[in-house]
């Protein structure tokens, strides 16, 4: 993965997944979504990362936050809009 920003890996049928993504719609920033289940190269690309779960939210490359925790992604959200002002 060779992209700054915010990259959110989910599955289908994950509904942890789907609150991540209404929670990154209510903080209204800019997110690319890569569905594991629908791309090979998505699940992979995660694996690569040592990651094998879904939600995960990538923030630059660096920063990981997996599953559901909206106080960390809010955070990490937060330093990142900071950043990119």
């Amino acid at each position: 993965m060779d992209e700054k920003g915010i990259v959110v890996y989910v599955s289908d049928d994950c509904k942890e997944s789907q609150r991540v993504i209404n929670l990154l719609d209510q903080l209204a920033v800019p997110y690319q979504t890569k569905n594991i289940s629908r791309t090979r190269t998505y699940l992979l690309e995660l694996q690569g990362m040592g990651v094998y779960s879904t939600p995960a939210v990538i923030i630059n490359e660096t920063d990981k936050v997996l599953g559901y925790q909206a106080y960390k992604i809010k955070q990490l959200i937060k330093s990142f809009k900071d950043k990119n002002i």
